[in-house]
């Protein structure tokens, strides 16, 4: 599985960055858009529908909420007939700010999946993760 590892300090408190992490929000900032499934708010155990582009290929996939820590994580699980996914957002306060961490976990099926993982994807995911969390840091910290 490869994992790519993303940070950003963001000059807000961590319910402030938190406010950007609700569902109807997130596609504000982050690429793909999430819906919750499950009946009632988003919680741990919510079933959450994934769906976004990457370059020119679409995609998208049903996870589980595996962790959900209000104003401190957020993570899902999840697959399609092409690849597991994992998500995880940590908040943690920082000298009057937030570190954001995004961990993206993926592995790709098959042979040549594992090949395209390891060559390619990892920087590609890494560099979406930057993007991403930059405009969480530009949404926050802009009035």
């Amino acid at each position: 599985m490869a994992r790519c590892d993303t940070t950003e300090r963001i000059n807000a408190s961590p319910s402030r960055v938190w406010n950007r992490f609700r569902p109807e929000r997130m596609k504000q900032w982050y690429g793909p858009e999430i819906r919750v499934l499950s009946p009632g708010p988003l919680a741990k155990g919510s079933r959450i529908s994934v769906t976004g582009q990457s370059g020119p290929k679409r995609f998208g996939y049903e996870a589980t909420v595996t962790e959900y820590a209000e104003n401190r994580t957020l993570a899902w699980e999840g697959a399609d007939n092409k690849a597991t996914y994992r998500m995880t957002f940590l908040l943690a306060p920082k000298e009057g700010a937030t570190v954001v961490l995004l961990r993206d976990e993926f592995h790709l099926k098959g042979l040549i999946g594992r090949l395209i993982e390891k060559l390619f994807m990892a920087r590609r995911v890494a560099k979406y993760d930057r993007h991403f969390l930059g405009k969480l840091k530009n949404l926050v910290e802009t009035p």
